[in-house]
């Protein structure tokens, strides 16, 4: 459940009661976030059910200490906002989806797993994912290659031995069809620091 947690309360005669506490109740951090230009940051948008619902922005103007203008993807004004009412929007480092399964139907087809770092831009106002070949990429996601020449995600994951661990194995799984393993990640963390 993003963004809530429940915690008991008795109520009466009722006994114990869940009661929502938000993660971003008016007023409620005690130290106020850094932002700067290009941030990516959250607000909360709607609250669905039990869940509530998240709206990403790209910070485009830092207005004094306390407010900060925000390109909302989707409207076209840029609107100004409390820094009190945004969290910082970063990648879960324990974010690990895979769905290889759902992607990889006939392994025949496929000639080699790939691992690419991967952080978010902001384009025309709107947010969009793009492979990030520099030291601090905001996750990490693997790949299959098709004979083709096209690439599949199969998986995100937030720190990058865990997606070498997943893509390692996917590529043991599949030996008969002797998928190669291309770990941009990797080539790029070299490039970055050269190893002796």
């Amino acid at each position: 459940m993003a963004g809530t947690s429940v915690q008991p309360r008795l109520s009466g005669s009722q006994g114990f009661e869940p009661q929502r506490e938000n993660r971003m109740s008016d007023h409620s951090r005690t130290a106020p976030i850094s932002l700067k230009v290009n941030d990516i940051v959250r607000r909360k948008d709607h609250v669905y059910g039990e869940y509530d619902r998240y709206q990403e922005g790209i910070v485009k103007e830092l207005v004094g200490p306390d407010h900060v203008k925000v390109q909302w993807p989707k409207e076209a004004e840029v609107s100004t906002v409390p820094v009190e009412a945004l969290e910082k929007d970063t990648m879960n480092p324990n974010l690990a989806t895979k769905y290889a399964k759902f992607i990889i139907r006939n392994p025949a087809d496929f000639t080699a797993i790939e691992i690419q770092g991967v952080s978010r831009i902001c384009f025309n106002g709107e947010i969009f994912f793009e492979a990030d070949d520099g030291p601090d990429p905001e996750m990490y996601s693997v790949y299959a290659r098709s004979k083709a020449g096209l690439c599949d995600c199969v998986g995100d994951f937030g720190k990058y031995e865990t997606a070498l661990e997943y893509a390692e194995s996917l590529v043991r799984e599949n030996a008969i069809h002797k998928w190669d393993l291309i770990d941009f990640a990797e080539i790029a963390s070299q490039r970055q620091s050269p190893r002796m």
